[in-house]
């Protein structure tokens, strides 16, 4: 017997006598954010109970200043944890485009590109220049767009290779952008 998902199951499919828990939220926010926020909450309220123990003398508003500091502080902290961790996943170094560096590691060429473009030492050269800077991959004299590929650049959500397109006209390099 299958019985459907509705509010008033809470999310639950039944199948048979196993049931499968969906994602519930409250707000659009799901429940794991407000038990994370619960846990940072229980220190923050204890410290926020010493300082407002220093600082108020009347104690009812000492409870008040308590729970305030502590509804304010808990999604300012657990906020800036997230966009700490992004940061760190989203971090790579930029460095001076090196011929030696580009060629011997494909994997971390997206280190090199924002120098590369943004230098724009590529622009006006000719098709043997470019393969002399950058190394043959493949790309064909008669075609007017290349490609190099430089790996994946660390971001969030990223799951293709990154690369980057020069585009010709007249045997000269025009443009040089990322994809």
């Amino acid at each position: 017997m299958i019985l459907k998902s509705s509010p008033a199951f809470g999310g639950l499919f039944l199948f048979g006598m196993q049931s499968v828990y969906l994602s519930m939220s409250l707000f659009g926010i799901g429940y794991e954010v407000y038990i994370i926020c619960v846990l940072l909450g229980i220190p923050v309220f204890f410290l926020s109970k010493y300082i407002s123990k220093k600082l108020i003398k009347e104690k009812k508003n000492q409870m008040i200043g308590t729970w305030l500091a502590t509804i304010i502080l808990t999604p300012i902290i657990y906020c800036s944890i997230v966009l700490f961790f992004v940061f760190c996943v989203e971090y790579y170094p930029n460095n001076d485009f090196d011929k030696d560096k580009w060629k011997a590691d494909k994997e971390k060429r997206y280190e090199l590109t924002k120098d590369l473009i943004g230098s724009k030492l590529l622009i006006g050269m000719t098709k043997d220049q470019v393969r002399a800077t950058l190394g043959d991959e493949e790309n064909i004299n008669d075609n007017n767009d290349w490609y190099y590929e430089i790996g994946y650049k660390p971001e969030l959500f990223n799951i293709d290779p990154n690369s980057i397109h020069i585009t010709f006209e007249k045997n000269r390099v025009v443009e040089v952008f990322e994809h």
